[in-house]
């Protein structure tokens, strides 16, 4: 399983922001050697990186420095991509689409950031939706909470407000998919 590296650099650029540059030198201490050496060089945001460690393993040393080891630290850091993408890449997307545009969207755009991967939409109608992935090679939590962190903040920033993102079924326990019910108001 691969993932681009932009998605690490939105990792970096998440610690730095909310913790500050001296908190960032403090995660990179913490990480494995092999993660140092990346996380310290330049990261190529079209490159592909493996999975694990390079996102899996930044997130676990994330969630376990900032956020005593609760998987909220990737939820946060996701939320923190999406609004990375409504100013940089996604922009017409998620701020002027549809809902159904901006879902469409990210099925379509998912799988450019994580290879292998298949995405899945259920029915939307104007409050609620469903949202799966239906093949990622080894799945965890954290990238569970970290992709249902992106789909909260990027339909807020579409303007939906009580939004919720349920995860009502999950690859890492073996459901066929990991399903993310999503509903606004």
């Amino acid at each position: 399983m691969k993932v681009r590296g932009t998605v690490l650099i939105s990792v970096q650029g998440f610690i730095k922001h909310k913790f500050g540059f001296n908190k960032y030198q403090l995660w990179l201490e913490e990480i494995p050697e092999s993660l140092k050496h990346m996380y310290t060089s330049v990261i190529s945001p079209d490159g592909w990186y493996e999975l694990d460690p390079a996102l899996t393993q930044a997130n676990i040393h994330l969630c376990k420095l900032f956020y005593n080891e609760s998987i909220h630290g990737s939820w946060e850091c996701g939320r923190y991509s999406a609004d990375l993408a409504a100013t940089k890449f996604m922009k017409m997307f998620v701020r002027l689409g549809s809902t159904s545009l901006l879902l469409r969207r990210a099925k379509e755009v998912l799988p450019r950031y994580y290879m292998p991967s298949n995405i899945e939409i259920g029915g939307i109608d104007s409050t609620s939706a469903s949202f799966s992935i239906t093949h990622f090679p080894h799945m965890d939590k954290y990238i569970e909470a970290r992709i249902g962190g992106w789909l909260e903040r990027a339909l807020e920033i579409n303007g939906k407000k009580e939004v919720a993102v349920i995860i009502n079924k999950s690859l890492v326990s073996g459901d066929s998919e990991t399903r993310y019910d999503l509903s606004w108001k």
